[in-house]
């Protein structure tokens, strides 16, 4: 992109499950809706960061999603100001029009690329689709694993840790730097703040620092703590009636581990060997919730399970990468096959019905 955008998180990620888009439900509140769609390297990620230069020269405030794959890469363009989204709609996300015309446009890049030329290599392609599709689901029985380890800890430390004072601490702490009651109860909006990448573990730090002055750190290796807090963060911010944006752990899909309130400027995240902060704030430690003897009973368990998580990570990651160089050789193909003149034409026009939205 030509310029800077800092505002960025995942929609997707490479889960125990799976691959987890959340795009198709962070789309539904807006008014308009276009769906980018093409084969592997016909310029679907060229195609929306031209989307978002148009919006940002129209002045138009942006936030990023980025692709867990390929992180230089993006997977959707959302101006919440005006109901705008332009986003990738093929795998993973599979996204299909559903009010054509009227809230939903399919842009599809397909029509620069010689199809017919593509089936005359379809072992070729055939081949390197079900590599790339076979490496993903490896990973996600590397973190799987990871998860189990991490749950068996979460486990151990949940045994040691003041559920009540923890979420009591949270809630005085969360109605402290929000304030009094605003309206309603508030709205959440579901991200991820970090996704385990071929590229190692990824974190939006950028999300935190441009969303909130005060940030809260909660610094727990465990788990235990820390989602305490978080979870009794979370209601506590809706209860006031702030709007939040809840980040998942990849890891663990059902585990909070990040609340940013955006209005309030205020961000309540959790550090971890995984993604630690570089930021400043308030620094809470897991430990003034826990029994030091009761993690310290089952500390070479712990020890054997950090270590084997770290492991378990780094082989999604890395397995990660090789999926990401068959998802490259695949761009490389359908490259060849595409007209850009017709391509870039293509992105011309997307741009303009974008910026007629404005």
């Amino acid at each position: 992109m030509s310029f800077t955008y800092p505002d960025t998180y995942f929609l997707s990620a490479v889960t125990p499950s799976g691959v987890n888009s959340l795009i198709p439900d962070a789309v539904s509140g807006y008014r308009r809706i276009f769906i980018v769609q093409g084969a592997v390297g016909t310029g679907k990620s060229a195609a929306l960061i031209a989307a978002a230069e148009a919006l940002h020269k129209c002045g138009v405030d942006l936030w990023i999603a980025k692709n867990p794959l390929n992180p230089e890469k993006i997977d959707g363009v959302f101006a919440d100001k005006i109901g705008v989204a332009v986003v990738n709609g093929a795998y993973p996300h599979n996204l299909c029009e559903k009010r054509s015309g009227v809230r939903d446009t399919t842009v599809s890049l397909n029509e620069a690329c010689n199809l017919k030329a593509a089936a005359e290599r379809k072992d070729e392609i055939s081949e390197l689709f079900v590599g790339r599709d076979r490496l993903i689901l490896t990973a996600g029985r590397y973190i799987s694993a990871a998860r189990s380890l991490s749950h068996d800890t979460f486990r151990i430390a949940a045994n040691g840790t003041d559920a009540k004072k923890a979420a009591k601490f949270a809630m005085m702490t969360a109605a402290e730097v929000l304030g009094k009651r605003r309206r309603s109860r508030g709205k959440e909006n579901i991200r991820f703040l970090s996704a385990v990448t071929g590229d190692g573990v990824a974190f939006c730090h950028n999300a935190v620092s441009q969303n909130a002055q005060k940030v809260i750190i909660v610094n727990d290796n465990y788990g235990a703590a820390s989602r305490a807090v978080m979870t009794a963060v979370r209601y506590t911010a809706m209860e006031l009636g702030f709007d939040i944006i809840t980040g998942f752990c990849p890891l663990n899909e059902g585990k909070c581990e990040h609340i940013i309130v955006p209005e309030a400027k205020v961000a309540f995240v959790t550090e971890n060997r995984h993604h630690p902060l570089d930021a400043e704030g308030r620094r809470f430690h897991a430990r003034r919730f826990c029994d030091p003897a009761a993690v310290g009973a089952k500390r070479q368990r712990i020890r054997f399970n950090k270590k084997a998580t770290a492991e378990l990570i780094k082989g999604a990651c890395d397995t990660l990468s090789q999926a990401r160089e068959k998802e490259n050789m695949l761009a490389e193909i359908y490259g060849e096959l595409c007209d850009r003149r017709v391509s870039e034409q293509i992105i011309a026009e997307l741009c303009a019905d974008v910026v007629a939205e404005v």
